[in-house]
Protein backbone atom coordinates (compact mmCIF):
# COMPACT_ATOMS: atom_id res chain seq x y z
CA UNK A 1 0.00 0.00 0.00
CA UNK A 2 1.35 3.43 -1.22
CA UNK A 3 1.77 5.38 1.94
CA UNK A 4 1.12 9.21 1.08
CA UNK A 5 3.13 11.84 3.03
CA UNK A 6 2.91 15.76 2.77
CA UNK A 7 5.62 17.94 4.36
CA UNK A 8 5.54 21.42 4.47
CA UNK A 9 8.33 23.93 5.76
CA UNK A 10 8.46 24.21 10.05
CA UNK A 11 7.91 28.16 8.86
CA UNK A 12 5.48 28.85 6.25
CA UNK A 13 4.80 32.41 7.20
CA UNK A 14 7.60 33.59 8.69
CA UNK A 15 6.30 36.01 6.05
CA UNK A 16 7.44 39.57 5.17
CA UNK A 17 5.03 40.08 7.90
CA UNK A 18 8.38 39.38 9.90
CA UNK A 19 10.53 41.22 7.56
CA UNK A 20 7.14 44.24 6.63
CA UNK A 21 7.20 43.97 11.11
CA UNK A 22 4.98 47.51 11.41
CA UNK A 23 2.49 46.76 7.89
CA UNK A 24 -1.07 47.32 10.05
CA UNK A 25 -2.84 44.41 9.07
CA UNK A 26 -6.80 43.45 9.31
CA UNK A 27 -8.59 40.79 8.06
CA UNK A 28 -12.14 41.56 8.35
CA UNK A 29 -12.64 41.04 5.14
CA UNK A 30 -12.64 37.28 3.27
CA UNK A 31 -12.91 35.52 7.14
CA UNK A 32 -14.67 32.63 6.91
CA UNK A 33 -17.39 31.85 9.01
CA UNK A 34 -17.51 28.59 11.59
CA UNK A 35 -19.62 26.86 9.26
CA UNK A 36 -17.28 26.90 6.44
CA UNK A 37 -13.93 26.24 8.36
CA UNK A 38 -13.39 22.53 9.24
CA UNK A 39 -13.30 21.89 13.01
CA UNK A 40 -9.69 21.16 12.93
CA UNK A 41 -8.48 23.95 11.89
CA UNK A 42 -7.28 27.42 14.66
CA UNK A 43 -8.53 30.04 12.50
CA UNK A 44 -5.44 32.74 13.36
CA UNK A 45 -5.89 35.47 15.67
CA UNK A 46 -5.81 39.33 14.34
CA UNK A 47 -2.71 40.95 13.67
CA UNK A 48 -1.17 42.88 15.99
CA UNK A 49 -1.26 46.55 15.44
CA UNK A 50 1.67 49.22 16.59
CA UNK A 51 1.30 52.68 16.70
CA UNK A 52 3.56 55.14 15.16
CA UNK A 53 5.09 56.11 18.55
CA UNK A 54 5.64 52.56 19.48
CA UNK A 55 7.02 51.44 16.13
CA UNK A 56 9.59 54.74 15.03
CA UNK A 57 11.26 53.98 18.74
CA UNK A 58 11.72 50.29 17.83
CA UNK A 59 13.55 51.14 14.47
CA UNK A 60 15.69 54.25 16.77
CA UNK A 61 16.76 51.80 18.96
CA UNK A 62 18.11 49.33 16.31
CA UNK A 63 19.87 52.25 14.35
CA UNK A 64 21.51 53.17 18.32
CA UNK A 65 22.53 49.83 18.98
CA UNK A 66 23.95 49.73 15.79
CA UNK A 67 25.80 52.82 15.41
CA UNK A 68 27.13 52.03 19.81
CA UNK A 69 28.39 49.50 18.08
CA UNK A 70 30.54 50.65 15.33
CA UNK A 71 31.20 53.82 17.29
CA UNK A 72 32.56 57.63 16.76
CA UNK A 73 35.21 56.58 14.06
CA UNK A 74 33.21 54.47 11.94
CA UNK A 75 30.95 54.94 9.15
CA UNK A 76 27.57 52.26 7.73
CA UNK A 77 26.46 52.27 4.32
CA UNK A 78 23.33 50.15 3.37
CA UNK A 79 22.33 50.04 -0.22
CA UNK A 80 18.43 48.60 -0.90
CA UNK A 81 18.42 45.61 -2.91
CA UNK A 82 18.95 45.87 -6.70
CA UNK A 83 15.98 45.41 -8.53
CA UNK A 84 15.83 41.93 -11.41
CA UNK A 85 13.97 41.81 -14.88
CA UNK A 86 12.34 39.10 -15.61
CA UNK A 87 12.11 38.17 -19.16
CA UNK A 88 13.29 41.74 -20.25
CA UNK A 89 10.52 43.42 -19.57
CA UNK A 90 8.82 43.25 -15.85
CA UNK A 91 10.71 43.57 -12.57
CA UNK A 92 10.79 40.58 -10.42
CA UNK A 93 8.52 41.32 -6.76
CA UNK A 94 10.52 43.42 -5.45
CA UNK A 95 11.68 42.83 -1.96
CA UNK A 96 13.97 45.35 0.23
CA UNK A 97 17.47 44.28 1.76
CA UNK A 98 17.00 42.54 4.85
CA UNK A 99 19.27 44.42 7.16
CA UNK A 100 18.54 47.85 5.88
CA UNK A 101 14.66 47.14 6.73
CA UNK A 102 15.29 46.12 9.61
CA UNK A 103 16.44 48.98 10.78
CA UNK A 104 14.49 51.77 8.11
CA UNK A 105 11.25 49.50 7.27
CA UNK A 106 11.55 51.11 3.65
CA UNK A 107 10.29 49.08 1.16
CA UNK A 108 11.65 50.99 -1.64
CA UNK A 109 14.68 50.62 -4.26
CA UNK A 110 17.56 53.30 -5.00
CA UNK A 111 17.34 53.86 -1.20
CA UNK A 112 20.99 54.31 1.14
CA UNK A 113 21.17 54.26 4.83
CA UNK A 114 24.18 55.79 6.32
CA UNK A 115 25.00 55.78 9.91
CA UNK A 116 27.55 58.47 11.08
CA UNK A 117 27.82 57.87 15.05
CA UNK A 118 30.42 60.26 15.27
CA UNK A 119 28.66 63.42 13.89
CA UNK A 120 26.76 65.32 16.62
CA UNK A 121 25.05 67.21 14.00
CA UNK A 122 23.73 64.32 11.51
CA UNK A 123 24.01 61.17 13.08
CA UNK A 124 21.73 58.75 10.05
CA UNK A 125 21.14 60.36 6.34
CA UNK A 126 18.89 58.81 4.24
CA UNK A 127 19.68 59.28 0.47
CA UNK A 128 16.34 58.44 -2.20
CA UNK A 129 15.49 59.27 -5.26
CA UNK A 130 13.31 62.10 -6.20
CA UNK A 131 9.70 60.96 -7.02
CA UNK A 132 8.52 61.11 -10.72
CA UNK A 133 5.04 61.19 -11.61
CA UNK A 134 5.78 59.87 -15.27
CA UNK A 135 7.60 57.19 -14.12
CA UNK A 136 4.88 55.97 -11.26
CA UNK A 137 2.93 55.40 -14.07
CA UNK A 138 4.58 51.93 -14.59
CA UNK A 139 6.61 51.24 -11.69
CA UNK A 140 3.84 52.40 -8.78
CA UNK A 141 4.12 54.22 -6.07
CA UNK A 142 7.02 55.99 -4.46
CA UNK A 143 8.01 57.73 -1.36
CA UNK A 144 7.80 61.22 -1.09
CA UNK A 145 10.19 62.49 1.62
CA UNK A 146 7.48 63.04 4.21
CA UNK A 147 6.70 59.29 3.75
CA UNK A 148 9.88 58.29 4.01
CA UNK A 149 10.15 59.82 6.97
CA UNK A 150 6.98 58.53 8.84
CA UNK A 151 8.28 54.85 7.50
CA UNK A 152 11.58 55.22 9.13
CA UNK A 153 11.67 57.73 11.77
CA UNK A 154 14.42 59.21 9.81
CA UNK A 155 14.60 63.40 9.17
CA UNK A 156 17.46 63.92 6.50
CA UNK A 157 17.10 62.66 3.30
CA UNK A 158 19.51 63.90 0.64
CA UNK A 159 17.91 63.26 -3.18
CA UNK A 160 19.97 59.73 -4.16
CA UNK A 161 22.12 61.36 -6.76
CA UNK A 162 23.91 63.37 -3.99
CA UNK A 163 25.65 60.01 -2.58
CA UNK A 164 28.53 59.85 -4.85
CA UNK A 165 29.81 63.62 -3.93
CA UNK A 166 29.11 63.20 -0.33
CA UNK A 167 31.15 59.53 -0.01
CA UNK A 168 33.79 61.91 -2.37
CA UNK A 169 33.90 64.11 0.03
CA UNK A 170 34.30 61.56 3.05
CA UNK A 171 36.93 59.84 1.44
CA UNK A 172 38.81 63.19 1.17
CA UNK A 173 38.15 63.95 4.13
CA UNK A 174 36.12 67.03 3.18
CA UNK A 175 32.34 67.37 4.82
CA UNK A 176 30.24 67.88 1.75
CA UNK A 177 26.86 70.00 1.75
CA UNK A 178 24.73 69.25 -1.59
CA UNK A 179 22.74 72.23 -3.49
CA UNK A 180 19.93 73.31 -1.58
CA UNK A 181 17.10 71.84 -3.57
CA UNK A 182 18.49 68.00 -3.40
CA UNK A 183 18.11 68.58 0.56
CA UNK A 184 14.75 66.68 0.68
CA UNK A 185 13.88 67.04 4.23
CA UNK A 186 16.62 68.11 7.05
CA UNK A 187 15.58 68.70 10.54
CA UNK A 188 18.96 70.83 10.98
CA UNK A 189 18.11 74.90 11.06
CA UNK A 190 18.87 76.25 8.19
CA UNK A 191 22.24 78.17 9.98
CA UNK A 192 23.68 74.89 10.91
CA UNK A 193 23.06 73.84 7.32
CA UNK A 194 24.82 76.74 6.05
CA UNK A 195 28.13 76.29 8.22
CA UNK A 196 28.63 72.27 6.69
CA UNK A 197 29.39 74.05 3.49
CA UNK A 198 28.69 76.51 0.90
CA UNK A 199 25.04 75.50 -0.14
CA UNK A 200 26.42 75.48 -3.96
CA UNK A 201 27.00 71.56 -4.30
CA UNK A 202 30.64 72.31 -2.77
CA UNK A 203 32.38 69.76 -0.20
CA UNK A 204 33.19 72.46 2.46
CA UNK A 205 35.89 75.12 2.93
CA UNK A 206 37.68 74.63 6.73
CA UNK A 207 34.64 73.49 8.15
CA UNK A 208 34.09 70.05 9.08
CA UNK A 209 30.41 69.79 9.32
CA UNK A 210 31.03 67.42 12.77
CA UNK A 211 33.12 64.95 11.06
CA UNK A 212 36.11 66.29 13.14
CA UNK A 213 35.82 62.38 15.15
CA UNK A 214 35.54 60.68 12.07
CA UNK A 215 38.34 62.62 9.86
CA UNK A 216 40.60 62.74 12.88
CA UNK A 217 40.81 58.98 13.08
CA UNK A 218 41.03 58.57 9.08
CA UNK A 219 43.90 61.04 9.33
CA UNK A 220 45.25 58.63 12.05
CA UNK A 221 44.55 55.55 9.70
CA UNK A 222 41.89 54.26 12.44
CA UNK A 223 38.83 54.96 10.35
CA UNK A 224 35.86 52.49 9.48
CA UNK A 225 33.40 51.46 7.23
CA UNK A 226 30.88 48.93 7.81
CA UNK A 227 28.95 47.39 5.07
CA UNK A 228 27.52 44.12 4.01
CA UNK A 229 30.76 42.58 2.87
CA UNK A 230 30.98 39.91 0.83
CA UNK A 231 33.81 37.94 -0.29
CA UNK A 232 35.79 38.91 -3.65
CA UNK A 233 35.53 35.88 -5.53
CA UNK A 234 33.06 36.04 -8.17
CA UNK A 235 30.79 38.81 -8.54
CA UNK A 236 27.84 38.59 -6.16
CA UNK A 237 24.49 38.74 -7.39
CA UNK A 238 22.89 39.96 -4.15
CA UNK A 239 25.67 42.08 -2.68
CA UNK A 240 27.15 43.15 -6.54
CA UNK A 241 26.93 47.09 -5.51
CA UNK A 242 29.04 46.51 -2.13
CA UNK A 243 31.49 44.83 -3.95
CA UNK A 244 32.05 47.17 -6.77
CA UNK A 245 31.91 50.29 -3.56
CA UNK A 246 34.48 48.50 -1.77
CA UNK A 247 36.64 47.85 -4.80
CA UNK A 248 36.65 51.66 -5.99
CA UNK A 249 37.28 52.50 -2.38
CA UNK A 250 40.03 50.40 -1.82
CA UNK A 251 42.07 52.80 -4.91
CA UNK A 252 42.02 55.51 -2.42
CA UNK A 253 41.97 54.60 0.87
CA UNK A 254 42.16 57.72 2.45
CA UNK A 255 42.90 56.36 5.90
CA UNK A 256 39.50 53.47 6.23
CA UNK A 257 39.25 50.12 6.20
CA UNK A 258 36.43 47.82 5.78
CA UNK A 259 34.20 45.68 8.30
CA UNK A 260 31.55 43.23 7.79
CA UNK A 261 28.01 43.90 9.42
CA UNK A 262 26.73 40.57 9.34
CA UNK A 263 28.19 39.81 12.35
CA UNK A 264 26.68 42.84 13.69
CA UNK A 265 22.88 42.04 12.11
CA UNK A 266 23.32 37.97 13.54
CA UNK A 267 23.95 38.99 17.18
CA UNK A 268 21.10 41.94 17.66
CA UNK A 269 18.64 38.99 16.04
CA UNK A 270 19.28 36.29 18.63
CA UNK A 271 17.48 38.83 21.33
CA UNK A 272 13.79 39.25 20.09
CA UNK A 273 12.05 42.43 21.34
CA UNK A 274 8.54 42.12 22.39
CA UNK A 275 7.44 43.75 19.36
CA UNK A 276 9.50 41.14 17.32
CA UNK A 277 7.63 38.38 19.34
CA UNK A 278 4.16 39.66 18.34
CA UNK A 279 5.41 39.06 14.89
CA UNK A 280 6.87 36.42 15.42
CA UNK A 281 3.70 34.97 16.90
CA UNK A 282 1.79 35.68 14.24
CA UNK A 283 3.67 34.60 11.88
CA UNK A 284 3.31 31.30 13.28
CA UNK A 285 -0.23 31.01 13.24
CA UNK A 286 -0.76 31.83 10.19
CA UNK A 287 1.87 29.09 9.39
CA UNK A 288 -0.42 26.57 11.63
CA UNK A 289 -3.57 27.56 9.87
CA UNK A 290 -2.02 27.18 6.88
CA UNK A 291 -0.34 23.85 7.56
CA UNK A 292 -4.02 22.72 8.95
CA UNK A 293 -6.06 23.51 6.18
CA UNK A 294 -3.71 21.41 4.01
CA UNK A 295 -4.09 18.59 5.74
CA UNK A 296 -8.07 19.17 5.64
CA UNK A 297 -8.15 19.35 1.87
CA UNK A 298 -5.89 16.67 1.41
CA UNK A 299 -8.17 13.74 1.80
CA UNK A 300 -10.18 15.38 -1.06
CA UNK A 301 -7.22 16.68 -3.14
CA UNK A 302 -6.37 15.13 -6.74
CA UNK A 303 -3.16 16.72 -7.07
CA UNK A 304 -0.27 17.91 -5.20
CA UNK A 305 -0.87 21.76 -6.72
CA UNK A 306 -4.47 21.62 -5.02
CA UNK A 307 -2.87 21.39 -1.34
CA UNK A 308 -0.27 23.40 -1.99
CA UNK A 309 -2.61 26.07 -3.41
CA UNK A 310 -5.12 26.06 -0.10
CA UNK A 311 -1.16 26.96 1.74
CA UNK A 312 -1.05 30.31 -0.58
CA UNK A 313 -4.46 31.01 -0.15
CA UNK A 314 -4.34 30.87 3.85
CA UNK A 315 -1.47 33.63 2.93
CA UNK A 316 -3.18 35.96 1.12
CA UNK A 317 -6.37 35.49 3.17
CA UNK A 318 -4.36 36.61 6.61
CA UNK A 319 -2.37 39.26 4.61
CA UNK A 320 0.44 38.27 4.52
CA UNK A 321 3.26 39.62 2.10
CA UNK A 322 5.53 36.68 1.34
CA UNK A 323 6.89 33.77 2.86
CA UNK A 324 9.79 32.44 5.03
CA UNK A 325 10.63 29.74 3.14
CA UNK A 326 8.42 27.98 0.42
CA UNK A 327 5.82 25.62 1.05
CA UNK A 328 6.90 21.73 0.03
CA UNK A 329 4.10 19.32 -0.96
CA UNK A 330 4.84 16.11 -2.18
CA UNK A 331 2.70 12.96 -2.41
CA UNK A 332 3.92 9.28 -3.07
CA UNK A 333 8.03 9.22 -3.87
CA UNK A 334 8.14 12.86 -3.78
CA UNK A 335 7.39 13.23 -0.30
CA UNK A 336 11.15 11.71 -0.17
CA UNK A 337 12.89 14.52 -1.73
CA UNK A 338 13.87 17.24 0.74
CA UNK A 339 13.11 20.20 -1.40
CA UNK A 340 10.55 19.25 -3.82
CA UNK A 341 9.08 21.90 -5.20
CA UNK A 342 7.19 21.41 -8.51
CA UNK A 343 4.17 20.25 -7.01
CA UNK A 344 2.58 18.51 -10.19
CA UNK A 345 2.06 15.14 -9.28
CA UNK A 346 -1.29 13.29 -8.88
CA UNK A 347 -2.07 12.68 -5.25
CA UNK A 348 -4.03 9.21 -6.35
CA UNK A 349 -3.59 7.22 -3.30
CA UNK A 350 -6.83 5.20 -1.65
CA UNK A 351 -8.59 6.93 0.96
CA UNK A 352 -7.67 4.27 3.20
CA UNK A 353 -4.11 5.27 2.37
CA UNK A 354 -4.40 9.04 2.62
CA UNK A 355 -6.17 8.72 5.89
CA UNK A 356 -2.83 6.41 7.56
CA UNK A 357 -0.58 8.69 6.00
CA UNK A 358 -2.11 12.30 7.92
Amino acid sequence: MKRRMIFSTAMLALTLIALWPFKETRVSAGVETEKTTPSVVRVTPPAPVFDDARRLAELAARRKQVADTIGPASILVLFSTEPRVYTNDVDYQFRQENNLYYLTNLKQKGATLVLLPGNPQMPELLFLPRRNPAAETWTGHMYSPQEAARASGIKEIWEAGEFAPFIAGLRNHEAYQPKPNNILMSARAATERATAGDGAGDRSRGVNGGFDKLFNAAAKNEAQIYMLQVGTEGESREYRREQRFAADWAKNAGGFTFKSLFPLFAQMRVKKSPMELEILQHAIDISIEAHERAWAISASAKWEYEVDSEVARVFKLRNADNWGYPDIVGCGANATTLHYQESQAPCNESRQARRHSL
